[in-house]
């Protein structure tokens, strides 16, 4: 395979990565770029800081354990970084603890929602900054033997050898620590209180997706979903467009089409296309669908291709959706392009390997989702908006092994996924005084807990209609949410002062 080929294959595992930061919104329209990167929907600033400016509270220094399963004890330590505010803390208040996630956690002490829990409960909060993300890295070595202590199961170590060090510096013996995290870092809340049970009292986790998987169809299931409630019209203009490529990819005519040589001329693309070769085809299906219509919280998005692809004209479905590519700037006259596809994906590998590309979070996601979780977005079965299997999370997948060597096949990345799944126990989570939040719209919230009854009666589960991804975080937009909170906040009490957690 090409090397140009491999770039774009990274540039894919990319879109997950983007696709995953909970903690850091997007800047506002009117501010500079020019010393920014955009890598698949996402602004990172290229000097590898977070989005959100530096906010007031500066960060404290760790020294924290590399290997928690040295019997001799922690003989080599590095630099973690904490963040702790006390403006709600009374004495014997209880700990409120966020875990960072996948990214830099600068901006998490000073904002989101859980503030308001804070000023309720008395209580202090403290973040601690995720290892191999921001700045909290024990090595620059990114040999294979130091990336694999980048893992979930040394992120929930890290964080109970903190929460018993800060307790006894601090002398806050008998306090009840609350875990906090959303995205991945909501994996992260639910499982210190399985696997740590005794360092938190509760925990809450917002839009955590619990269950690893290689093959992803629940992620487009739910942008489907959305496209649907909002603009059926929209809709059926978006599945008569992929059902007639997929039509021609099995071998069937659409229409007056009778080719796959059609396809890219009627969507009036430059690119070429071998559909006889499966990975070219599944990437080709890839970028037409989630370059355009993933995202996190995808409602915005969708009304805005949606008021443009029930405006633009065509005699057929296919030359509808090419409009449709061209009016958002897609396609159309390819030969006058202010950087050529080539210089740009250099840069982008270029960043995703820095120092800058490291501290964003990009670099230790990608490893993650190879050693641990996979999450590659596929096609969805279920409601065949984007093709029924028109593309498979095989192209997200198989960029592991270019990266970090062959060994990474699918098979491996299957059998680590499957480690992670029963290590964790996926959606069947064995715990007890978790708050469990997930909203209807988030495109990752089929590999959450939603109902109360897929877990134990001693966890509490807030699914909120029409919220997206990690919105209970946020100050409340709608009234569900607003009584999604208010739940949150009576039952965080509830379960302080409840002996059995």
């Amino acid at each position: 395979m090409a090397n140009s080929w491999k770039i774009s294959l990274l540039l894919l595992v990319v879109s997950v990565i983007s696709s995953s930061f909970a903690s850091v919104p997007f800047i506002n329209n009117d501010e500079s770029r020019d010393d920014m990167i955009f890598i698949f929907g996402k602004w990172f600033h290229k000097n590898g800081l977070p989005i959100l400016p530096a906010q007031a509270t500066r960060p404290q220094i760790f020294q924290q354990c590399l290997d928690h399963n040295n019997s001799s004890g922690c003989q080599t330590k590095w630099n973690q970084r904490y963040w702790v505010r006390e403006d709600y803390y009374a004495a014997g208040g209880p700990i409120f603890f966020q875990f960072g996630g996948e990214g830099p956690a600068d901006a998490l002490i000073d904002n989101y929602y859980w503030h308001a829990y804070a000023q309720e409960y008395n209580a202090m909060l403290v973040v601690l900054e995720h290892r191999f993300y921001g700045e909290s890295w024990p090595s620059n070595d990114d040999s294979m033997e130091v990336l694999q202590t980048l893992t979930s199961q040394n992120a929930l170590a890290d964080a109970a050898y903190f929460i018993d060090e800060f307790t006894a510096s601090q002398g806050l013996n008998g306090s009840d620590w609350v875990a906090f995290g959303g995205s991945y870092a909501g994996n992260l809340a639910a499982w210190m209180k399985q696997k740590y049970p005794n360092h938190v009292k509760t925990a809450v986790a917002s839009s955590g997706p619990l269950l690893a998987v290689y093959d992803f169809p629940g992620y487009l299931e739910t942008v489907s979903e959305v496209v649907k409630a909002l603009d059926t019209v929209c809709y059926d203009k978006v599945y008569d467009a992929f059902n007639c490529m997929e039509s021609l990819v099995n071998g069937s005519n659409c229409g007056n089409y009778s080719t796959v040589s059609e396809i890219i001329p009627a969507l009036r693309q430059c690119s070429s296309v071998d559909f006889s070769d499966l990975l070219d085809r599944e990437t080709f299906f890839n970028i037409l669908a989630m370059g355009r219509w993933a995202d996190n919280w995808p409602s915005a998005g969708v009304r805005r291709n949606c008021a443009v692809i029930t405006s633009v004209s065509g005699s057929d479905p296919l030359s509808i959706y090419g409009n449709f590519l061209v009016e958002m700037g897609q396609g159309g006259n390819c030969k006058v392009r202010a950087k050529s596809a080539i210089q740009e994906n250099e840069e982008i590998l270029k960043f995703i390997r820095s120092k800058e590309g490291k501290q964003s979070g990009a670099a230790g996601w990608f490893w993650q989702t190879c050693y641990e979780f996979g999450y590659y977005m596929s096609a969805d079965p279920k409601n065949g908006l984007f093709g029924y299997s028109t593309f498979s999370g095989w192209p997200y997948g198989i960029s592991c092994g270019y990266e970090f060597g062959s060994m990474f096949t699918k098979e491996y990345t299957e059998e680590r996924i499957a480690m992670t799944n029963e290590y964790y126990k996926g959606k069947e989570i064995d715990s007890k005084c978790v708050i469990l939040v997930n909203g209807e719209w988030d495109p990752w919230h089929t590999l959450g807990i939603n109902n109360a009854s897929e877990t134990s009666s001693d966890n509490t589960v807030v699914y909120v209609p029409r919220a997206e991804h990690c919105d209970d975080m946020l100050n409340p937009k709608t009234e569900d949410m607003r009584e999604a909170q208010a739940l949150i906040q009576r039952q965080i009490g509830i379960y302080l002062n409840d002996s059995k957690c």
